[in-house]
C-alpha cells in the first residue's frame, strides 16, 4: 500500500514537472507572438506610446528564454520552440531577406542558449548570474536583429511606406534662404527681409535686365524741336506740356504692362520650379524653404522602379532603432536576469526543479 502511494506521488511529481516544462515552452511561444504583434502595432500607430507595450512584451519574451535556458530538461525541444518563436515574425513582415536575417538571429540565439546551458553544466557550484551573462549578448543580438528586421521590412512595404513621417525642415531652411540667395546674387541681399513677397523678389531679380520695353524717353528739347516755330509762345508751351504728358502716360502704361508681363512670367516659371501655383503674395523665404523641404521628403518617400519603395529613410530609421535596442536591452537584461533567477528559486521551492550534488570524475593536468 505504501509502495503504491509512493509510486503515485512520484508519478504526480513527474507529471507536474512535465506540465511545468510544456507550460513554460507554451508561454515562450505566446510571448513571442505578443511581441511581434505589439511591434507591428507600434510601427503602424501614429503615436510613440505603443513602443512601451512592445518593451514589456519583449522583456517577458527574453525573461522566459533565459528562465527556460536554466530549467529546461530537453534542450532540443527548447531550441525548436525558440526557432518557431522567431519565425512567427515572418507573419507580420514576410520577405526572403527577412527570413535570411531570422536564420542568422536563430543561429545566435541557439548559440546563446547552448552557452548558458554549457556553463551551468561545467560549474562546480551553480552560479546562475554568471551563466546567464555567458549567453547574454548572443541572445540580445538575436532579438535585436529580428526586431529591427521586422521594422525595416514593414516600413519599406507599400503599406508601411505611409508610416514614414515627413520631415518638417522649413523652420531650419527658412533662415538659410536669404544668405544663400544673397551669395548667389548680391542684388538679392534684401531678401533677408522676412516680408519680401514673391512679386517683390521677381521684380528685384529683374533689376538691370533689358529695359527696352520702357525705353521711350523724349527730352523737352526734342519735343520742342518738333513743334512748329511759327506758333505763338503760349500755344507752343501748352502743346509741349500736352505732348510731354502723353509721353509720360504712355511710358507709365508701358512700364505697367512690362511689370505685369514680368510678374506673370516670373510667377509661372517659379510655380513650375516649386511645384505649386503662386499668387505672388507669398513670402519668398517660405516658398523656397517649402520647395527644398518637399524635395527632401519626396526623395525619401517616393517609389523607386518596379513598385519598390525608397529604402534610404527606412534604413536610417532601422539603424537608429538597432542602435537604440542594444544598449536598452543591455540595461533591461539586469531585470531579466533577476526575474529569471527569482522564478528559478520559486520553482525550487515548489519542487518543480531540484538541485542535486553529485560526485564527478575530472581530468586535470598535473
Amino acid at each position: 500500500m505504501q509502495e503504491g502511494i509512493e509510486r503515485l506521488l512520484c508519478y504526480t511529481v513527474t507529471m507536474q514537472k512535465k506540465i511545468f516544462q510544456y507550460a513554460l515552452l507554451a508561454a515562450i511561444m505566446i510571448s513571442a507572438a505578443g511581441s511581434w504583434l505589439a511591434e507591428q502595432h507600434a510601427i503602424t500607430a501614429s503615436v510613440s506610446s505603443p513602443w512601451v507595450v512592445s518593451i514589456i512584451w519583449f522583456s517577458l519574451f527574453a525573461t522566459l528564454l533565459f528562465w527556460a535556458s536554466i530549467v529546461s530538461k530537453d534542450m532540443l525541444i527548447l531550441e525548436i520552440v525558440a526557432i518557431v518563436s522567431f519565425l512567427l515574425s515572418l507573419y507580420f513582415a514576410f520577405d526572403i531577406k527577412h527570413l535570411l536575417i531570422i536564420a542568422i538571429a536563430v543561429a545566435l540565439l541557439l548559440a546563446g542558449l547552448h552557452n548558458v546551458r554549457s556553463d551551468l553544466d561545467l560549474n562546480v557550484k551553480i552560479s546562475l548570474w554568471k551563466s546567464l551573462r555567458v549567453g547574454k549578448w548572443q541572445i540580445l543580438l538575436a532579438l535585436t536583429l529580428v526586431i529591427s528586421s521586422q521594422y525595416y521590412f514593414t516600413i519599406s512595404g507599400t503599406a508601411g511606406q505611409k508610416t514614414i513621417p515627413s520631415i518638417d525642415l522649413q523652420p531650419i531652411l527658412q533662415p538659410l534662404v536669404a544668405p544663400v540667395l544673397g551669395f548667389l546674387n548680391p542684388s538679392l541681399k534684401s531678401v533677408q527681409q522676412d516680408s519680401m513677397t514673391v512679386d517683390q523678389f521677381i521684380l528685384k531679380s529683374q533689376e538691370g535686365a533689358d529695359q527696352s520695353l520702357g525705353g521711350m524717353a523724349f527730352s523737352e528739347d526734342y519735343i520742342d524741336s518738333q513743334i512748329p516755330q511759327d506758333l505763338p509762345v503760349v500755344q507752343r508751351e501748352a502743346l509741349k506740356q500736352s505732348l510731354l504728358q502723353q509721353v509720360s502716360d504712355s511710358k507709365k502704361q508701358l512700364d505697367q504692362k512690362k511689370t505685369e508681363l514680368v510678374l506673370s512670367e516670373g510667377r509661372k516659371q517659379l510655380s513650375q520650379v516649386v511645384g505649386q501655383p503662386l499668387t505672388g503674395q507669398e513670402k519668398i523665404s517660405e516658398v523656397f524653404a517649402g520647395m527644398v523641404d518637399k524635395k527632401i521628403n519626396d526623395y525619401f518617400q517616393a517609389p523607386l522602379g518596379d513598385g519598390q519603395a525608397n529604402n534610404v529613410f527606412p534604413f536610417i530609421l532601422t539603424t537608429i532603432l538597432f542602435l537604440t535596442i542594444l544598449p536598452l536591452g543591455s540595461v533591461l537584461s539586469t531585470l531579466w536576469f533577476l526575474l529569471a533567477i527569482g522564478f528559478f528559486k520559486l520553482c525550487v521551492r515548489l519542487g518543480l526543479v531540484k538541485i542535486e550534488k553529485t560526485t564527478v570524475e575530472k581530468e586535470m593536468i598535473a
